[in-house]
C-alpha cells in the first residue's frame, strides 16, 4: 500500500501527474467504455484500471489531511 505525503508537493506535483498519465495512457477510456458513454473495447492490462483508483485514492487522502484544498488551494 502506497503512502502519500500530505505536502505541497503531492497537491503541485504528484497528483496532477497520476491523472495526466491516465489521460495519457487511455485508462480513463476504460471507464467511460464500461459505462456505455464510448464505444469500443477495454484496451491494456486488466489490472491498470487501478492506477486510477490510486489516482483518486491519493487526491481523497491529500483533501482528508489538508480540507484547505478543497477550495482548489495548495499550501
Amino acid at each position: 500500500m502506497l503512502s502519500w505525503y500530505p505536502g505541497e508537493t503531492n497537491c503541485k506535483i504528484t497528483i496532477p501527474y497520476l491523472f495526466r498519465g491516465n489521460n495519457e495512457t487511455c485508462r480513463v477510456d476504460n471507464f467511460w467504455t464500461a459505462a456505455g458513454l464510448k464505444t469500443g473495447q477495454h484496451t491494456g492490462n486488466r489490472y491498470s484500471d487501478s492506477d486510477i483508483y490510486e489516482a483518486i485514492k491519493a487526491t481523497a487522502n491529500s483533501l482528508k489531511t489538508n480540507p484547505e484544498r478543497r477550495k482548489g488551494n495548495c499550501p
